[in-house]
């Protein structure tokens, strides 16, 4: 919630109003400061102006790239319920047979492992949609504020019907079993509610009817504790709206007055204060690196190293391009492996669509990757590769089940086309790897050895160019 709070305008122009505000004693009497404020203010609209492009962008990005979170999450609910019901139906076999399933537990609860990693990265999903949000807007801090819900809401039925099902293994009495399954039925369908309610609700955000399943993501902020919390923190940005769009004498006046009896907002501002000079130091110290690093370069007509713009550059540009395979698997590949499956009898259509997810995933975290600097965008990388790893194993799973398929197929017909999914299955899982390979830093000696001499020819060439076209202006100057 404070990210979003210093990335609003508001709360810059606010920040400096705090600033002097604090530097002086209660007693002591405000000099008036309406011209510098204007100023802030001039600088905050044309940076909202500057900012509206850019939030623009990245909303038609988050479109086109992403699929719908109504999708997804309509997607996780029914997986969720059909391992309650699956984890129902073990509870029941251990009670009539009066014995223990060990094995078919440790499956369940490979299962829910999967399903669990899914809802993290929906997670993910849902905080770049509130961050995508304008919160200078009433209805963008109302969609935030559902992300805060809807992240809240799934933050224990996972973890809690994990924890069941690894009980279930461990418990040898059927009696002990049983409880331990019957438990995480119970999670996985309070689970497969909740799924249903947000999925339900981000499909009525996208109808335009986000009013009517509101109320009832509010009515569980006091439930999971977070009402109050929250209820402080979005009040407060409303009010920043508020003082903000406000003429600058008047602003100030009343912030003097919220600040004295606002503990909440005094705390906020101060955060942000310190936030933005932590940034401007973080700003300030790359750029004297660069800088120094460029005049090393200057140095040297053939540096050992690339500087760290043409090193960001070459990532950015490299996580496009994987986000780009990614994006093209997604939409280009799995289509025609699903037509051969359902063809050829292959049950694996909850695979294939998790597999598909799991690409257009790691697509928008590579373009937010291309989009980052330093950790930030060394983080997206990782997480791309964790989803092209989830690609890989469902794909895998849809090449099994398509080869099961091929061997009981009834008809000529229907063998191939099972076979042909094998196979599609097979080389997409194999490309995906690599592609996780890439995204994680770890690419195959090969590619390494045709990475560095791509880099030695590029930097031969740079110095060539330097030779021809640089040295001889600068001996004539000498």
């Amino acid at each position: 919630m404070k990210k979003k709070l210093q990335n609003t305008m508001a709360a810059i122009a606010l920040t400096a109003m705090t600033l002097a505000t604090f530097a002086a004693e209660t007693s002591r009497t405000l000099v008036p400061l309406a011209d510098p404020l204007d100023q802030i203010q001039e600088n905050i609209k044309q940076a909202r102006e500057r900012a509206a492009k850019d939030l623009e962008k990245a909303r038609k990005a988050l479109r086109i790239a992403a699929p719908a979170l109504a999708e997804m999450l309509d997607n996780l609910a029914e997986e969720a319920k059909r391992l309650e019901q699956e984890s129902k139906k073990l509870g029941e076999k251990v009670g009539q047979q009066k014995k223990a399933e060990i094995e078919e537990a440790k499956e369940l609860l490979e299962r829910q492992q999967q399903l669990n990693n899914r809802i993290n990265r929906v997670k993910q999903a849902l905080r770049r949609d509130a961050n995508a949000q304008d919160m200078t807007q009433k209805e963008g801090r109302e969609r935030a504020r559902d992300a805060d819900d809807a992240v809240a809401m799934l933050e224990d039925p996972p973890r809690d019907a994990k924890n069941a099902l690894e009980e279930s293994t461990a418990n040898e009495a059927p009696e002990e079993q049983k409880q331990s399954l019957d438990t995480a039925a119970r999670e996985q369908k309070k689970l497969a509610d909740t799924l249903k309610q947000l999925a339900e609700h981000y499909q009525n955000l996208e109808n335009g009817k986000g009013d009517e399943t509101r109320a009832g993501l509010r009515d569980k902020e006091e439930e999971l504790g977070i009402k109050e919390g929250l209820d402080q923190q979005y009040g407060l940005l409303e009010r920043l709206m508020e003082l903000a769009n406000k003429p600058a004498e008047e602003a100030l006046k009343e912030l003097e007055e919220e600040l004295k009896n606002n503990p909440v907002m005094r705390e906020e501002l101060k955060d942000i204060a310190e936030a933005s000079l932590q940034d401007a130091k973080q700003d300030l110290a790359e750029a004297t690196k660069e800088q120094k690093q460029l005049a090393e370069n200057l140095k040297q007509p053939f540096p050992n190293e690339e500087s760290p713009k043409a090193e960001q550059n070459a990532k950015a540009d490299k996580a496009k391009r994987l986000a780009q395979e990614a994006k093209e698997m997604a939409e280009q590949q799995i289509p025609p492996i699903e037509a051969d499956a359902k063809k050829g009898k292959a049950d694996a259509e909850k695979e294939l669509k998790a597999a598909k997810e799991s690409l257009q995933e790691a697509a928008q975290q590579g373009m937010e990757s291309a989009e980052e600097k330093g950790a930030a965008s060394e983080q997206k990388m990782q997480e791309m590769a964790e989803s092209l790893k989830d690609a890989v194993e469902q794909l895998n799973n849809v090449a099994k089940k398509a080869d099961e398929a091929a061997k009981a197929a009834d008809t000529p017909e229907e063998k191939k086309a099972a076979q042909n999914a094998q196979q599609a299955a097979k080389k997409a899982a194999q490309q995906a790897e690599k592609m996780a390979q890439q995204a994680g830093g770890q690419e195959s000696p090969k590619a390494e050895q045709n990475a560095k001499a791509d880099k030695a020819m590029r930097l031969a060439k740079e110095a060539k160019e330097m030779a021809e076209q640089q040295i001889p202006p600068i001996e004539a100057d000498a």
